[in-house]
């Protein structure tokens, strides 16, 4: 049998002594998918919208025709939240996030950072000052 190492915190076995050691490596092993998916996910604001938003609140947020009159709420430059400005920021993330009405939730297919990004976006929108 091997002697047991002394380790700062009180005697460590050899196998756990081994896996200190390996932590680092394991670490590095884990958030190695989700640091590259940080980086992946810099996307700009203007064509998040695009992609995501632009089909039903229109390339300059003020909706699609053909929709608002079912669906007000699709026009972003007239939109009590947005207008709210910072105030409205909150809500504004969670209709988003979790969707509202007939709008679905990106919350699944988006991360944090660019539901941020987009509400930023929609925010500039009433002021005309929306990235392109």
């Amino acid at each position: 049998m091997k002697p047991v190492k002394r380790h700062p915190a009180g005697p460590v076995a050899p196998a756990a002594s081994q896996a200190l050691r390996a932590l680092p490596a394991l670490l590095a092993l884990v958030l190695a998918p989700a640091l590259a998916g940080c980086a992946g996910a810099d996307h700009d604001a203007g064509s998040l919208y695009r992609a995501q938003c632009a089909r039903c609140h229109g390339a300059d947020g003020r909706g699609d025709r053909r929709s608002l009159g079912l669906h007000p709420n699709l026009d972003l430059t007239t939109s009590p939240l947005a207008r709210a400005g910072s105030r409205g920021r909150g809500l504004i993330y969670r209709r988003i996030d979790e969707g509202y009405g007939a709008m679905p939730g990106f919350g699944h297919r988006l991360e944090t950072a660019d539901m941020e990004a987009l509400v930023d976006y929609v925010l500039r929108l009433p002021q005309g000052k929306a990235g392109r």
